[in-house]
Parts: C-alpha cells; sequence; structure tokens
C-alpha cells in the first residue's frame, strides 16, 4: 500500500498539525496507548527550529484526546551529554503537555531493550527504549532540518532518539564499508536497520517558519 502524502499550509501551527493527522488518520484509537515521539535532541529554545513546535505538540495532543485514547505520552532521548527534560522544557514541550494534561517523559526512564536485526546490513542488535514498543501507535513527530550526516532529519531519521543513551553513538562509529556508498553512508545503512524494527505509524513532520 502506498504512502499518503499531505502538505498543510497556514499560520498557526497548532491547527495545521490538527489538520494533516486528521487527514491521514482513519482508524479507531479509543482505549489506545500513543507515543508522541518528538525530536528534542539537543536543548534549544522553542519555536527556534531545532526542535519540534510546541504548538505542533498541542495540536497532536488535542487530536487524541478527542479520540478518547488510553494513555498519551509525549517525549524524546536526546543526544548524550543533554538532559532529555531538560531539553524538552527548553523547547517548550513540556509546559504544553501540563497545560493539556498529558505525560512528558524521557524515552530512557522505561527500561531498554535490545532487538535483534532482521538481514542486519550495519549492526546486528539496536538497544531502544522499551517504550516504543509498549504503545499501540508510535507517531514520529520530527522538525523538519537539514543533517551534517544524514542530509536531513524527517521521519525515520527522528526515531533515533528511541535508541537507549549512549547506544545513539554507535551508528556514528560503524566501521564498515557501506553495500553502495553511492546512494548512502554508513549512518545512511544504519538507520534503515533501525526502521527494520522501529518504524513510525504515522508522521507530523513539522515545516512551520
Amino acid at each position: 500500500m502506498a504512502s499518503e502524502v499531505f502538505v498543510i499550509k497556514g499560520t498557526d501551527p497548532a491547527e495545521m498539525a490538527y489538520k494533516a493527522i486528521n487527514k491521514a488518520f482513519r482508524e479507531d484509537a479509543a482505549g489506545k496507548s500513543v507515543l508522541l515521539k518528538v525530536n528534542t535532541g539537543f536543548k534549544g529554545p522553542a519555536a527556534s527550529g531545532l526542535c519540534t513546535h510546541p504548538e505542533v505538540v498541542r495540536g497532536l495532543i488535542r487530536f487524541f484526546k478527542e479520540r478518547d485514547v488510553g494513555r498519551l505520552y509525549v517525549g524524546d532521548s536526546s543526544i548524550v551529554g543533554t538532559d532529555s527534560m531538560e531539553a524538552l522544557r527548553s523547547a517548550g514541550i513540556f509546559d504544553v503537555c501540563a497545560e493539556e494534561g498529558v505525560q512528558c517523559v524521557s524515552l530512557d526512564d522505561f527500561g531498554m531493550e535490545e532487538v535483534t536485526i532482521p538481514d542486519p546490513v550495519m549492526v546486528d542488535s539496536l538497544k531502544l527504549s522499551r517504550l516504543p514498543f509498549q504503545v499501540d501507535l508510535l507517531i514520529s513527530v520530527p522538525v523538519m532540518k537539514t543533517h551534517m550526516y544524514a542530509g536531513a532529519t524527517l521521519g525515520i531519521k527522528n526515531l533515533k532518539g528511541c535508541m537507549y543513551q549512549k547506544d545513539k553513538t554507535r551508528l556514528h562509529r560503524i566501521h564498515r564499508q557501506p553495500p553502495d556508498s553511492s546512494k548512502g553512508k554508513c549512518l545512511d545503512y544504519g538507520i534503515m536497520d533501525l526502521a527494520k524494527v522501529c518504524y513510525p505509524d504515522y508522521t507530523v513532520a513539522d515545516g512551520f517558519i
């Protein structure tokens, strides 16, 4: 089945995010658990383009609250050396979660699971937060931005934040020849391995400027 892609234009990030997920989401979410996996890999100010816009998060929270989900989490695990909860606060996401009455979490607080990669290309296994595997729906909410190694951060690369603590650095320390260097670097193939075991049900990419 081909993926559907919708582009929403406007001036209100919360409204735009709500409209985007409303176009794509067609299932019954009542009673289901949901993780909004935001992008706060670095500690940066709210609405700066470095992290997911807090009002994008608000729009998605309201969408899922209206659908009577069982439990709704908003969270990330930041790069090594950055406190995840501090990054969520700095980005304005913690405050939005408090205002909307949902849990804002560090993914590292849910423990680690080492997952075997089927048909691995770069890594045989990865240590991942347990939370993405405990929820019914995983929603990737990246901020659309360039990346010095991967070219861009979008829905799949955003899930690198599901990797557990220092294991995030593994994809940057692969000492193997990529299968086809014209198509990607080691990191790109490593992210492909990650996607085999941790893939979003939906992606809402924050391109608000």
